[in-house]
């Protein structure tokens, strides 16, 4: 049916204009937000690292990863340096990959099992600290991979800048086309709520836990991974706990350093969303409605709308319209470009936007409703606490 009358029709274009000059905005913030990050930069080659350090990653299940994520750091480090891989009951091959380093130092802990009130990752990490000498403590992912110099001109980058903890967004390798689709308009919600260029003025807490770079004795004032035990999203609880203690945090732009992966396929894709979503909804229920109602205003009102003006010839609604999906197109594109992905891939965003839209629907009941999820074949209950989330497990 034709929008008919004046009053429905005002309202069609108010939000037609509402989306385009939101788009224009979140072009501009975005490119000003990028100039804001401090790079990180090729220091000397010839430079060695200028503390020790403890490259700590926890791993459950990475036969296919660990193997890249150790051979892109053994190169780089000298005798300052060491690498502790601590197993989390992993039923795959992990242990037997990680072994095959040993004759480079490469230190294997076995997890063993998880006492009570812990969290298979944090466990994971603390174990790593216990057993490490650094004067710094580089926590990263079994599927990160780094590259030449990565770490020492990261290490040299901190402390030019006085900071105690540093924490670098990595380029996303997005291997699916599932990937290629949803992840871009997820990190694009980065700029946003994330607010990575407010975290080294102390205004927002942010890291990434693909590379969390923080002063020995820093860590153990704010209490490690052990403070935060049960937390679901455990980088997310020490960002917080840093800035809370006015911790000197620094977020670098290390897409041309490092790379990271976020799940690989459909149903990791689907099961990270929901554990994602559920977590950072619990205590909020009103965040799922907002996020939902932001997504069908940015995302799906302008496709619709260019639909039906289309197919009515509606002429100022085809403009405006038009003008909208072809700045989120632009937007997503520059997105992927920065992670070396094709512009192409750009038109896939509706095929995205649908796949998280349902997500945040799904989680915003599960967070309300039954705030279970799982991972890594174990099953999680999670509940707010203190201004973060905490969980149990039920069963692994």
């Amino acid at each position: 049916m034709v929008v008919d009358g004046q009053f429905w029709g005002g309202i069609v274009l108010f939000f037609q204009v509402l989306a385009a000059l939101a788009w224009l905005g979140i072009a501009l913030a975005r490119r000003r937000i990028l100039r804001m990050l401090p790079q990180l930069n090729v220091k000397d080659e010839s430079q060695a690292l200028p503390s020790t350090v403890s490259v700590i990653i926890p791993a459950r299940n990475e036969e296919k990863n660990i193997g890249r994520c150790i051979e892109s750091i053994i190169h780089q480090l000298d005798e300052k340096g060491e690498i502790i891989v601590v197993d989390d009951s992993s039923t795959d091959s992990t242990r037997e990959v990680v072994r095959r380093y040993s004759k480079h130092g490469v230190k294997l802990i076995e997890a063993g099992e998880l006492p009570e009130g812990w969290l298979g990752k944090p466990w994971a990490c603390y174990l790593g600290y216990t057993h490490s000498s650094g004067e710094w403590l580089l926590f990263t992912d079994a599927d990160a991979e780094f590259g030449k110099g990565c770490i020492r001109n990261a290490l040299i980058t901190a402390l030019e800048h006085g900071a105690e903890l540093a924490t670098q967004y990595p380029r996303m390798r997005m291997r699916s086309i599932w990937l290629k689709a949803a992840l871009p308009i997820l990190l694009l919600a980065l700029y946003a709520f994330g607010r990575p260029h407010k975290v080294s003025s102390g205004e927002a807490a942010f890291a990434f836990g693909s590379f969390i770079l923080i002063r020995r004795d820093v860590y153990e004032k704010l209490g490690g991974h052990e403070r935060v035990r049960d937390a679901v999203l455990e980088d997310r609880a020490i960002a917080l706990l840093a800035r809370d203690a006015r911790v000197r945090t620094l977020f670098l732009d290390g897409t041309n350093s490092m790379t990271a992966e976020w799940n690989n396929s459909l149903k990791s894709l689907w099961n990270g969303m929901v554990r994602l979503f559920t977590t950072l909804y619990i205590g909020s229920s009103k965040k799922s409605i907002i996020n939902a109602f932001m997504l069908i205003i940015l995302f799906i009102f302008p496709l619709a709308s260019l639909a039906y003006s289309l197919a009515y010839n509606i002429p100022t609604y085809i403009l405006l319209a038009s003008l909208s999906t072809v700045l989120i197109s632009y937007v997503i594109g520059e997105e992927l470009r920065k992670h070396r992905i094709s512009f192409i891939y750009s038109v896939l965003w509706p095929l995205g936007v649908l796949l998280i839209l349902c997500a945040v629907i799904v989680s915003g009941f599960k967070a309300t409703l039954r705030p279970l999820f799982r991972w890594r074949n174990r099953l999680y209950r999670v509940e707010a606490y203190d201004g973060r989330e905490r969980a149990v497990i039920l069963s692994a």
